[in-house]
């Protein structure tokens, strides 16, 4: 009985070696299914994997729901990106100087902003027959603005602080567009 105490955990070791062992030899011996030319599995980063697309339009086509530019941001800015996300979210940016401005769409009424900063000043104000919501470190100028129509949700965030009016009238712009 006491060798059989001694001699089990050594035997149960060199079992484990020898299946850890025998398991890559058993899985090349596996047949693959051959692939033919163009095949090629994608690389696949999960389903939130970023597609830049050409235009607005186009990422009315790749979410499945109008998105429009807005107009006085497209003008102004000296570059622009659009791009969705895979999960039904359309994301536009606009870049000039050292501002920039992004402007996100998703169905639902979620905050889609992706902005998780604690911001000192909050405030809910009504812009037209919407709540919005304005976020930012000082009383009047913001970095964030949140709002759903019921149907979907928008978010305008900057990376340099705006005025409310500013803030204001880009929302504005976006409602009318809607």
């Amino acid at each position: 009985m006491r060798l059989a105490r001694r001699i089990l955990p050594f035997a149960a070791c060199v079992v484990i070696v020898v299946a850890g062992l025998a398991v890559p030899q058993i899985r090349q011996k596996i047949p693959q299914k051959p692939q033919k030319p163009g095949e090629e599995k994608p690389a696949v980063e999960g389903v939130y994997a970023p597609q830049e697309v050409a235009s607005a339009e186009k990422l009315t086509d790749a979410v499945g729901f109008p998105v429009r530019d807005i107009a006085s941001l497209k003008e102004k800015a000296t570059d622009r990106s659009y791009v969705t996300y895979g999960d039904g979210l359309a994301e536009i940016t606009y870049r000039w100087d050292s501002q920039s401005i992004c402007f996100r769409q998703s169905q639902g009424q979620e905050d889609n902003s992706g902005d998780y900063t604690h911001y000192a000043e909050e405030k809910l104000i009504v812009v037209g027959k919407y709540s919005v919501t304005f976020k930012g470190q000082e009383k009047g100028s913001y970095m964030l603005a949140t709002w759903s129509d019921g149907t979907y949700s928008f978010s305008v965030s900057a990376t340099q602080a705006l005025k409310k009016a500013e803030f204001l009238g880009l929302i504005e712009e976006i409602e009318k567009n809607i």
